[in-house]
């Protein structure tokens, strides 16, 4: 199997050399870009298993290049990075298809979290099937319980695809990663369904229960499957 190839588009220097050194660290293979422009060129020009784009470019908006790549590859998996504290950004940015978010400073092991939980490989086997918002998050929600960690992931993305203003699909994200054991994409996956909607009970009940001093894995709330899903067949 060949080197997975990663595109990481940020201004700043020091930034790019740190997330290359530590990526290429891990096996990857990095490209970088420092501007909006020079990433769209690039990602042009070459297949890329990842693209880790900071928000804030010098020339063109980070939500507009991501917003320009995923019309050029729809299936594209796009980490956004946000400024700290940014998380109605971050939740725009997840709206227009990004699979997950770094707030700065992130440290090196959060970064390699990010990216072997995202370029790991899934199965598109129940997506073509579940083609409503309620069917997805049932099916997710079933894969989930089941611990089948890589048969909910593309299901649940493609329930945000049709309705991204619902926080039932990231609350299963924030779900999904405590199964995986990353607390902190749980927390950043929780927060975006409060963002979305601030009294959503199961993702106010996780993120509670993961902020305890005595973490306990127990009793994920992976909430109710919306009304007028259709029939789960497994």
């Amino acid at each position: 199997m060949g080197k997975k190839n990663i595109l990481v588009v940020d201004d700043e220097k020091n930034i790019r050399f740190l997330i290359t050194k530590c990526l290429e660290n891990a096996g990857y293979g990095v490209v970088t870009a420092f501007d909006g422009a020079s990433a769209l060129k690039k990602f042009g020009e070459e297949s890329f298993t990842i693209v880790i784009l900071d928000i804030k470019l010098p020339d063109i908006d980070g939500l507009q290049v991501l917003e320009k790549i995923k019309v050029l590859a729809p299936e594209q998996r796009v980490i956004m990075i946000t400024a700290h504290g940014t998380i109605e950004t971050a939740v725009e940015a997840m709206k227009l298809g990004a699979i997950d978010y770094l707030q700065k400073p992130f440290t090196p092991e959060e970064l390699r979290a990010a990216v072997t939980h995202n370029i790991s490989k899934t199965t598109t086997v129940w997506v073509e099937q579940a083609d409503t918002f309620g069917n997805c998050v049932a099916r997710g929600r079933s894969f989930l319980e089941q611990n089948q960690l890589d048969q909910a992931l593309p299901i649940i993305r493609k329930a945000i695809t049709i309705e991204p203003e619902r926080p039932e699909t990231f609350n299963l994200l924030g779900a999904l990663a405590e199964l995986r054991g990353d607390l902190k994409a749980a927390n950043r996956m929780y927060r975006v369904a409060l963002a979305l909607n601030n009294a959503y009970q199961p993702a106010i009940l996780n993120l509670h229960r993961i902020s305890q001093w005595k973490y306990d894995s127990a009793n994920i709330n992976f909430g109710d499957v919306p009304e007028g899903k259709m029939p789960v067949i497994l």
